[in-house]
């Protein structure tokens, strides 16, 4: 009998909560979870929230702490999430101003090889048109290989044939072994250069002669050099060897050199000639 009543007792307590629930459901529109316990017992919901409440269990925390200390979490979670969106966003940034750097000296470089390339050409090209006014001025040199210039002969003295008159002069003056016959007939062409005289020079033009053979023509121009002067009828004269503008120009310069480089020496003041 004992046990029976201890019996009715525990299915008098279980109707009671599961009625407590059934009121629970009528107030609240949802049916509450029920759970089954170790001995395969159901258990209520209420149950469950005494158990989390503390009632059941004193090593648990409370649920308020447990939400606060959620909330906390979270806002640490956020703040941290903004912090590294900031650093991301400033690294982004940085990053683009790297970026930018780079693309500007890249086109740097781009341009100072551009830069270059337009030098190296420059000088390949300028390498080309030296050399071809090199071969230019060795042409023209070896054209004027059999010519020669005569300065300082006045205007008119020649008279009506400049050949015939050169060719006495030049066996007069020189005292070459041969005639002046010879000397007239190898000479292949002879002018005064330019052709027309200016009225406002002073200065008589030089007289341009064309030898048929180099021979005679060095032969002339050695025994002008042996002598200081050389003196005509009425006046002196020089005789030099024809050569290219650009090669007299040169000669010119080496000459202005040794002369600074001489007064230099000496502490003295030179100006050269102009023109």
């Amino acid at each position: 009998m004992v046990t029976r009543d201890k019996g009715e007792k525990t299915k008098d307590q279980s109707l009671s909560l599961d009625a407590i629930a059934v009121s629970q459901e009528d107030q609240s529109g949802k049916t509450p979870p029920i759970t089954m316990e170790n001995n395969n017992r159901p258990v209520s919901t209420m149950q469950l929230l005494r158990t989390e409440d503390g009632e059941g269990d004193a090593r648990s925390p409370p649920i308020e702490e447990m939400i606060t200390k959620l909330t906390e979490e979270i806002k640490k979670a956020f703040s941290l999430s903004e912090a590294n969106q900031v650093s991301i966003r400033e690294a982004c940034e940085m990053l683009e101003a790297k970026f930018d750097l780079l693309a500007n000296r890249t086109q740097i470089l781009e341009e100072k090889e551009d830069v270059i390339l337009i030098k190296q050409d420059l000088r390949q090209s300028r390498a080309s048109e030296q050399d071809l006014q090199d071969k230019l001025e060795r042409l023209e040199n070896a054209a004027r290989r059999n010519n020669l210039r005569i300065f300082n002969v006045p205007e008119g003295v020649e008279g009506d044939d400049i050949k015939i008159f050169i060719a006495s002069l030049i066996k007069d003056t020189l005292q070459l072994e041969e005639t002046e016959q010879d000397i007239a007939a190898d000479i292949q062409r002879i002018h005064r250069d330019p052709f027309r005289r200016d009225p406002g020079r002073k200065k008589p033009r030089k007289i341009l002669v064309n030898f048929l053979t180099y021979a005679l023509k060095k032969k002339i121009l050695l025994n002008a050099l042996k002598q200081k002067t050389l003196r005509g009828k009425d006046f002196s004269f020089e005789v030099r060897s024809d050569l290219a503008r650009s090669t007299l120009n040169r000669q010119w310069e080496i000459v202005l050199r040794i002369l600074r480089s001489w007064v230099l020496q000496r502490n003295l003041n030179f100006q050269p000639p102009c023109g």
